[in-house]
């Protein structure tokens, strides 16, 4: 069953990669739209935690955040179309950065997040000739982690997956070699993590592979790859200060993503429990977090 289910998800895949990227990304767009606008937890998330973060400012509503996942899911099928053009739809706002991990021979540690297009970032970065190996979570199913792994190798995108019991070691031999390791860290989830400061409330942020750059005097940044109209993307790169330790390493990155939400609000995953775990470790299932966003 599982490989007549991987047959027909590669068919179906096949087909959606097959249209033009316009017109995908179109697609995405609308179809994301779509399923925002159904009353689903999700979308309840999303509603409420724009109400507590965005209370005085333009929020985007719930679909337009649905719409821009949409968009990157698609888009990412094939993402041929804009690295063929990337010197006329990427701009770079830092191209000294770029061009510093580039040339980087001690390996570096890239922080990103689930913002704009996050698999597109991985891959132009490879196509300026930076040696990027990202960091990925294994699928809980197994069909669906193999479509994950094709559509990575498809993009020319390395991936370590956390849950491969000699991860550590492979980091730490592609950092030797002077690759760049990229993860998105703007997530809650089971690994080591610590609190962080995010729209102004603590958030439990992966620190892991913070904590063993700053040990090993490598450098950290923070990059973000934000959709810009007409197919066009803006990547925003900045150098953290790895001097003052690994909590001030992680709110500097927080910082940094939050101006760029603040610009493409949309563009964040905001049906995501970033806020789950407390301060006392407790981590509050989707009842008890709802609650919780309810009653800031």
């Amino acid at each position: 069953m599982n490989q007549l289910s991987l047959l027909i998800y590669r068919g179906i895949l096949a087909l959606l990669r097959a249209l033009p990227f316009p017109l995908r990304s179109k697609l995405g767009t609308l179809t994301g739209r779509l399923i925002g606008h159904f009353p689903t937890r999700d979308q309840r998330i999303a509603k409420l935690q724009l109400k507590q973060f965005f209370p005085h400012e333009n929020p985007p509503t719930v679909p337009d955040i649905f719409a821009q996942v949409g968009a990157t899911f698609l888009e990412s099928l094939d993402l041929s179309f804009i690295l063929r053009q990337a010197d006329k739809l990427v701009t770079v706002n830092q191209e000294d950065l770029l061009e510093k991990i580039r040339s980087s021979k001690t390996g570096t540690l890239v922080l990103s997040g689930h913002f704009g297009n996050w698999d597109l970032l991985a891959s132009y970065a490879k196509l300026r000739g930076i040696p990027v190996v990202a960091i990925g979570k294994q699928a809980k199913k197994h069909v669906w982690q193999k479509l994950l792994e094709e559509q990575r190798e498809r993009n020319n995108i390395e991936t370590i997956w956390r849950s491969d019991s000699a991860g550590l070691k492979k980091i730490l031999s592609e950092l030797k070699a002077g690759k760049t390791i990229a993860v998105l860290s703007d997530q809650d989830t089971n690994v080591s993590s610590s609190f962080s400061t995010f729209f102004g409330r603590e958030a439990y942020t992966p620190d892991t592979l913070v904590a063993l750059a700053e040990k090993r005097g490598i450098p950290i940044y923070s990059a973000f790859l934000a959709r810009e109209p007409n197919h066009r993307f803006n990547l925003d790169i900045r150098e953290l200060d790895v001097t003052a330790g690994t909590r001030s390493i992680l709110d500097q990155f927080h910082n940094h993503l939050e101006e760029c939400i603040r610009k493409h609000p949309a563009q964040w995953v905001w049906f995501h429990k970033r806020w789950k775990t407390q301060k006392d470790g407790s981590r509050l299932r989707t009842a008890e977090y709802l609650r919780l966003l309810e009653n800031l």
